[in-house]
């Protein structure tokens, strides 16, 4: 099989370091931005899907990934990439692939090197799956961990992170938590065969949270995680969360990502390993190639979110006399333990400066 590649960063490389090993298997083009000495890569997109048989993608952001995506799956091509944002913002390439008979595949896009999609897959070929949930975002988990494990501000941990190349210089879209709504979003097509704006998906990071939430959470036994959350009830929101000892998620650290899925006859899923990386992404990318022939179409539904289940939460905002009825325990002048409503009745409010769901008993 003749394998167009399309970027060859971190992850381009491990993809290739992995199917170079395997003879059923040959990278013949990487379209590259700057010039090298190899005659494999390529300068322009023109001409690369000549003698081509299925194209893998290692590029970040939006464009020019969402036009090669576009141009390969209306010739018939597959395309396998690890672009959650494309992705994530471009759902109806699913469809696009459907109707030029060919496939799109993502598994390398959401946790890295786990095999969420394929055990998703496996799962619904005799269950329906209800929620899914995880830390899905490494660099959110390692300042997180670092906070709680080696007992320092937020601030120095970030720092850390960028230090190991676990956060870019600008980590906005990691610590905003942005980057876990795409893979949420994503992840709620391949559980729930839901279409959603993922922009619609409530999002909260942990780029406000402070000292006085951490000690909160110490002194209460907690750990804070950023969860993404989904349910085929249409029940979707990407925020921190605080986490009890007995819970999967209070021992995922570092960089590690975990994965949740509960579905009526299996019961509670629980996968763990690398979120990110050369090699566990370019795992992620080669075993796409080994599954495409098992790939299946499903009939996808247009969603509009909604956040009813009720939970307490751990509010700070300096009005708190906005939610004077939804107060269980005051914590201090500005923070409190709300009663159990519903996420979309504390959105109502707006003015909230950090905001973390308290995991239910």
């Amino acid at each position: 099989m003749k394998i167009g590649l399309l970027g060859y960063g971190t992850v381009g490389k491990g993809f290739k370091e992995i199917v170079d090993k395997d003879d059923n298997f040959e990278v013949n083009k990487i379209l590259v931005k700057n010039k090298r000495e190899d005659d494999i890569f390529v300068y322009s997109f023109e001409g690369f899907l000549y003698d081509i048989d299925v194209v893998v993608e290692a590029l970040n952001g939006e464009e020019p990934a969402y036009s090669y995506a576009l141009e390969t799956l209306s010739r018939g091509i597959p395309y396998i990439t690890a672009n959650k944002k494309m992705i994530a913002r471009h759902l109806d390439l699913f469809d696009l692939a459907k109707e030029n008979n060919t496939h799109l595949m993502a598994e390398a896009s959401v946790c890295g090197g786990i095999p969420l999609f394929s055990n998703i897959n496996r799962i619904r070929k005799t269950d329906e799956i209800e929620n899914i949930s995880g830390i899905m975002n490494g660099t959110c988990n390692y300042i997180l961990s670092s906070i709680f494990n080696e007992n320092i501000s937020f601030e120095e941990a970030l720092e850390s992170a960028k230090e190991k190349g676990y956060a870019e210089a600008d980590p906005s879209d990691d610590i905003k938590g942005y980057d876990t709504r795409y893979k949420l979003c994503i992840s709620m097509l391949k559980a729930f065969d839901y279409k959603c704006n993922v922009d619609d998906i409530p999002c909260f990071g942990i780029d406000n949270i402070n000292n006085s939430d951490i000690e909160y959470a110490r002194n209460n036994g907690y750990v804070i995680k950023l969860l993404a959350k989904a349910d085929r009830n249409k029940n979707a929101v990407v925020m921190p969360a605080f986490i009890r000892k007995d819970s999967i998620f209070y021992n995922i650290n570092i960089n590690y990502n975990c994965a949740s899925i509960i579905s009526n006859h299996l019961g509670k899923l629980d996968l763990i390993g690398q979120g990110a990386g050369s090699l566990p992404t370019g795992f992620a990318l080669a075993q796409d190639l080994y599954e495409l022939e098992n790939d299946t179409y499903h009939e996808y539904r247009e969603i509009n979110i909604s956040n009813d289940i009720k939970h307490q939460y751990y509010i700070r905002t300096e009005n708190t006399d906005k939610y004077n009825g939804y107060i269980d325990e005051r914590i201090n002048e500005n923070s409190f333990i709300s009663k159990k409503i519903s996420f979309d009745e504390v959105i109502k409010n707006i003015h909230i400066d950090f905001i973390g769901e308290i995991e239910d008993d």
